[in-house]
């Protein structure tokens, strides 16, 4: 289950979180986190 803790850690070092992963980007800015974290619950997901 991805909770906005889990997102927020998972966005801020990805391939900390889950080794392996393919996403190589991280999003250092905590606010730029929050935004996509916003936007993210927005979709009904």
């Amino acid at each position: 289950m991805w909770t906005r803790a889990a997102l927020d850690q998972y966005l801020t070092a990805p391939q900390q979180m889950v080794p392996g992963t393919r996403m190589m980007i991280a999003i250092p800015d905590a606010q730029q986190r929050a935004d996509a974290i916003a936007y993210l619950a927005t979709t009904g997901q």
